[in-house]
């Protein structure tokens, strides 16, 4: 074998290594980062806020401390409250500016009887003008009281559960500073127990909250910067993959080449200097090992001493003796070993 030929057999594996050292943490590296992540940009967003208050006015009475007007701390009795002014507070926000704002409120206000009757009393068109908008509805709770009792009496039945429904239809557009147009139409309604039977006025529902938003999912490939080059995470893992397995097929390439080069080296050997040596299965000779490098070395040992040489292989470990008194000259050669 040529000396340009052992020097290429000897490279190999320090370039199959020298791969692997490379793509190992390469691959590691590429891992820990994900292939890409999902981002979401918000487009258009806005908020509506809707709330409800009231103020009542009532008889005199020792019950409220002779006040004629009271608000919602205080309980509400049927049989003292005269008028109810409702108040309702549209508040429209949005994490953009509001270019432009615009909205239209329709209030219809029915009575009725659960399960049983729906009557309209009242109903009020208006313009929200703002983003922060205040609507003032009167209930007449003596009128209300009047209906009650006239409907009782055309029906002919005493008892029932009365109630008043709020029912505001708003249409509202808003012009955002990135020239998104919102449009919206919100219903909050509000329901209110006249108490009628149990003497005292209930509210339900006097919050309302909706939120509209807009946004846009883009999945985004991540990239891997080494050595001021700047790749996709994926083609950073192929690269890994590739070396790697370059790497790994390089160095059993070696082992290969290593093994079978040995295997000829003692072919030859056998070959050449057939009627000096002696096969044996097993040999435990001499105490005192002398070894040698060249196999040339054995044989002229071999010619002085007028003996033969004994060969043994075990383990893909060939190993040619000389058994001198108690000296044992060796050489060996390993399939294995470069």
């Amino acid at each position: 074998m040529s000396a340009v030929v052992k020097r290429i057999h000897n490279i190999i594996p320090i370039i199959a290594l020298t791969i692997l050292i490379i793509s190992i943490p390469l691959m590691m590296i590429s891992h820990v980062k994900p292939l890409e992540i999902e981002k979401t940009t918000t487009l258009s967003k806005v908020n509506y806020n809707i709330k409800y208050n009231y103020m009542a006015k009532v008889k005199p009475s020792i019950v409220y401390d002779y006040e004629e007007t009271i608000g919602p701390d205080k309980p509400l009795y049927t049989s003292l409250v005269e008028n109810i002014l409702l108040n309702i507070t549209v508040n429209v926000k949005s994490p953009f500016k509001v270019k432009y704002f615009e909205g239209y409120a329709l209030i219809r206000t029915f009575l009725g009887e659960k399960g049983e009757w729906l009557i309209k009393i009242n109903e009020s068109k208006t313009f929200i003008t703002a983003t922060n908008n205040t609507i003032s509805i009167p209930i007449n709770m003596t009128y209300i009281k009047n209906t009650i009792n006239k409907v009782r009496s055309d029906i002919g039945i005493l008892s029932g559960s009365y109630y008043l429904k709020v029912s505001p239809v708003f249409t509202i557009k808003t012009l955002l500073s990135n020239n998104k147009v919102i449009s919206r139409k919100l219903v909050p309604t509000l329901t209110i127990d006249v108490g009628v039977g149990k003497g005292k006025i209930e509210f339900s529902n006097l919050t309302h909250y909706e939120e509209y938003s807009e946004e846009e999912k883009k999945v985004i490939p991540q990239q891997i910067s080494l050595l001021g080059l700047t790749l996709p995470v994926s083609t950073t893992r192929n690269i890994s993959y590739l070396l790697t397995i370059s790497g790994a097929s390089l160095l059993m390439f070696s082992i290969l080449i290593s093994r079978k080069k040995h295997r000829d080296m003692v072919n030859e050997i056998i070959s050449k200097y057939g009627n000096f040596i002696i096969k044996a299965s097993k040999a435990t000779l001499g105490s005192t090992k002398v070894y040698v490098d060249e196999f040339k070395d054995l044989v002229r040992i071999a010619r002085v001493l007028g003996k033969p040489i004994i060969y043994n292989t075990e383990n893909n470990v060939h190993t040619f003796m000389i058994s001198d008194s108690n000296i044992l000259y060796v050489y060996r050669v390993t399939e294995n070993s470069k």
